[in-house]
């Protein structure tokens, strides 16, 4: 049987964002909610434009939010508008 292994976070080079990419500050959604922006998480892993509205990650449960960051592994750390 195969091992699983988790993934590490990885360091990002925010100053260097592929072409279309914007650098998030954390400080709210920067898109209309109904936009379907790809997003890069802090750990470092992306999910591609056209799959969700921004509003997913506006609100998870009742205190958090994707775009506002928390310090952990999934803040939003850049976009590129869809």
């Amino acid at each position: 049987m195969a091992r699983r292994t988790r993934s590490r976070p990885v360091a990002l080079d925010l100053q260097a964002l592929p072409e279309g990419w914007r650098k998030h500050d954390g400080t709210g959604c920067p898109v209309d909610l109904d936009s379907k922006p790809a997003v890069m998480f802090r750990r470092g892993t992306c999910m591609q434009a056209g799959l969700y509205v921004a509003r997913r990650w506006s609100a998870h449960g009742e205190d958090r939010t994707w775009w506002s960051w928390s310090g952990d592994a999934w803040d939003i750390v850049a976009y590129k508008p869809g």
